[in-house]
């Protein structure tokens, strides 16, 4: 089912962006770097990124541990840290580089023309996010306090704010829709992964234009 987005103006007054396939095209980026810190590991690599494509908006708290046992590598505390590092420092570059949803800023721009409230609300940790919207140029739009990661969940930030105005939710994975029936939020399915699938009446986008 399309959604209007300009219509959406009149009904809300928090709108929340998941960021990864929302903001920015780079869920492939997230694969790639997901096939660079497992590079070693080639037979496991395509069951690796099926699954990361299948399970957008679920932590690389979870991920790792899980890819690393497919490996046959100890999901020891020590090794995981050090997995974790290192797939940080591989991914954030590729997320920065990797292509904006089209039509986000202009409908970012139309919403804080309007004095809507705007948030991020994603899966990756707090400080990365940051950092990464920060780089971006984002925080014209979002102010830092405003931009949720790991380890908050989303369901949890969701239904806080949906005490006080109504919110809607964009999202790109079975997560976000998750979140959003267990926070009693509407929701905005934008389908920028095909791996993807959610029920057929859900509002939907492809891009912002």
């Amino acid at each position: 089912m399309q959604f209007d987005l300009r219509a959406s103006i009149d009904n809300y007054d928090t709108f929340v962006f998941d960021f990864d396939g929302v903001i920015k095209d780079s869920v492939p980026a997230k694969s790639k770097a997901f096939s660079l810190l497992f590079s070693s590991y080639p037979s496991v690599l395509p069951r690796i990124v099926a699954h990361h494509l299948a399970n957008g908006g679920i932590s690389r708290d979870y991920k790792l541990p899980l890819y690393m046992s497919w490996c046959g590598i100890d999901p020891s505390d020590i090794n995981v840290s050090t997995y974790t590092s290192s797939f940080s420092s591989i991914v954030s570059s590729l997320v920065i580089n990797s292509p904006f949803v089209l039509g986000i800023y202009n409908y970012l721009e139309f919403l804080s023309s309007n004095s809507k409230r705007l948030y991020i609300l994603s899966a990756t940790p707090q400080q990365e996010i940051i950092d990464i919207s920060l780089a971006l140029q984002l925080t014209q739009y979002f102010s830092t306090k405003n931009i949720y990661g790991h380890p908050a969940t989303k369901s949890s930030i969701l239904q806080r704010l949906s005490l006080t105005s109504p919110v809607l939710f964009f999202g790109d994975s079975l997560s976000d829709f998750q979140s959003s029936i267990d926070s009693n939020v509407d929701f905005v399915f934008c389908s920028t992964n095909p791996s993807v699938t959610i029920p057929n009446n859900t509002p939907t986008i492809s891009s912002f234009l």
